[in-house]
């Protein structure tokens, strides 16, 4: 775990370290060697539970037995890993007890500070972009987001029972495998297997000999998750303890490690996930029509899902949760003095609203009731996919899709 900031040598040799992650890469590389695109698909979309991975056979997928087996011993790994040694399972309890108290709020800093955050960054952008319509699909990314933290944040998910959140988290690994094979296969040889138009939108216009979702970028989006919430949930007035909020770290830190990203790229506390996330998006950091496009797509969907007396608070909260010189590069003009005060009415009506709906746990949080009411919200509209956009694996509990 990471003792000290990476050093810029340290972060440039991570940048273009190949394999980023040799487990999932190596696996991946094996299945495109004779398959195709859509057997990576399908190894992906069937996995969604453990009783799903042993049902993949020679019948039901176009594997041969040996790499069939690869298959599963890679998911069994997913029960049998250990913890890191400096792991605390009392520190992942107390993470998540706080998830849970502040579930819908921590939701409403995801889509309105994470995902944003991600999108200022210029490889992440180019690779959102390209691997998701923008306008269609804007909302199963944010409930496959969602679903992913409800799942790893679970008591007990990553040490009891099923462990279904390495189970998620090794699919993720897979995921992020695949796309890296398509842009290096792409790029360095234009094999077959790439004659796909996943590839064809994902290479347009990228030239970088970065490797593509290397440690630097995935230990990045990791703080969306983990320093980037924290610093949410405070800014908009929840009551958290320094070590709750070093817990929180620690956690993430912990499904860092088991995504596969480098134990030096992993804080130990609050003070230097900050100190990380800021290093980190120094390097990355630009203006790009991905990431306005990404960001527009985001504005709108969030604005079209909530009632009109608060729509324009989505976009208010980004403006308070990210820095001003990211919400210009990602084309957002500073509200004027007349809209902040148009503002004031809508907060007021979902402060009173939300007595009526608010939870006992919500009222010990203490959490404000403006943000739950407008996260509640975005959360159970997001969840009601069209029949033909749902994903098995990603469907949100019933306690985010039911709260009326």
């Amino acid at each position: 775990m990471m003792r000290r900031l990476p050093s810029s040598e340290t972060l440039d040799r991570l940048d273009h370290a190949w394999p980023v992650d040799p487990t999932a890469d190596l696996l991946i590389d094996r299945i495109f060697e004779a398959h195709s695109v859509e057997a990576v698909s399908h190894v992906l979309h069937t996995c969604s539970a453990y009783d799903d991975v042993t049902s993949l056979t020679a019948g039901t997928c176009d594997l041969p037995p040996a790499l069939l087996d690869q298959v599963h011993a890679y998911f069994d790994d997913a029960r049998a890993v250990e913890l890191p040694a400096w792991a605390d399972e009392a520190k992942m309890a107390d993470a998540s007890s706080v998830f849970l108290d502040h579930e819908f709020t921590t939701c409403l800093i995801l889509a309105s500070a994470s995902l944003p955050e991600c999108y200022v960054s210029g490889d992440i952008a180019r690779i959102l972009s390209a691997t998701h319509q923008l306008d269609d699909k804007v909302h199963r990314r944010i409930v496959e987001t969602l679903r992913f933290l409800t799942i790893v944040l679970a008591p007990g998910s990553l040490t009891s029972g099923d462990r279904e959140g390495l189970l998620t988290i090794h699919k993720v690994r897979l995921m992020h495998a695949a796309i890296r094979h398509l842009i290096r296969a792409r790029r360095e040889a234009n094999l077959a297997a790439t004659r796909h138009h996943l590839s064809e939108r994902l290479l347009a216009g990228h030239h970088s000999d970065k490797s593509p979702i290397n440690q630097c970028v995935m230990a990045f989006t990791l703080q969306t998750f983990s320093y980037v919430i924290v610093r949410g949930l405070t800014r908009l007035g929840v009551e958290m303890t320094p070590q709750q909020q070093n817990d929180y770290i620690h956690t993430w830190s912990v499904i860092g490690h088991f995504l596969g990203i480098d134990d030096g790229l992993l804080p130990r506390d609050v003070d230097q996930a900050r100190e990380l996330f800021e290093l980190l998006k120094n390097r990355q950091s630009a203006e790009t029509e991905h990431g306005k496009a990404l960001q527009q797509s985001l504005l709108r969907f969030c604005a079209g899902i909530l009632p009109w007396y608060v729509r324009s608070l989505h976009r208010q909260a980004t403006y308070d949760l990210i820095a001003s010189e990211d919400c210009v590069r990602l084309g957002m003009d500073q509200p004027g003095p007349f809209l902040k005060l148009w503002n004031v009415l809508p907060l007021m009506a979902a402060r009173l609203l939300n007595r009526r709906h608010r939870t006992r746990a919500y009222d010990l949080a203490g959490i404000p009731h403006d943000c739950e009411y407008i996260a509640r919200h975005l959360v159970s509209r997001a969840a009601d996919l069209p029949p033909d956009q749902q994903l098995r694996g990603f469907v949100l509990p019933d306690r985010l899709r039911t709260w009326r």
